[in-house]
């Protein structure tokens, strides 16, 4: 059985993988893959915030709250990873730092323009 490699050499590549619900990778692809797709869902949770006007510490509360959740549901449930592969801490705490910056930068941008 050969190995798989750890990285992703095109676009295409990663976004088949990113995509695709049943796929044996390594824990290093799947935590690449969770940290870009995490960045995306903070910019579409910054744009939410912000179109719909929200303030204050219960909106940056949510926002954990919701990325955490997504982070589960994505590699448990739909990349169906089994659980002794990769340790829970990993998969809240990869890319959180990054997707809470672009969160607030998104949101505050999209707060004050509109």
């Amino acid at each position: 059985m050969p190995l798989k490699k750890e990285g992703f050499q095109s676009i295409g590549e990663f976004l088949s993988f990113s995509l695709s619900t049943n796929d044996q990778a390594s824990s290093g692809q799947i935590k690449t893959a969770l940290f870009f797709v995490r960045q995306v869902v903070s910019v579409l949770l910054g744009l939410t915030a912000g179109f719909l006007h929200l303030q204050g510490i219960l909106t940056i509360l949510g926002f954990l709250f919701i990325s955490m959740g997504f982070s589960y549901y994505y590699v448990f449930k739909y990349k169906q990873v089994d659980e002794d592969k990769i340790e829970n801490t990993e998969i809240y705490t990869e890319g959180l730092g990054a997707s809470i910056g672009e969160f607030l930068l998104t949101w505050t941008l999209v707060y004050t323009v509109v």
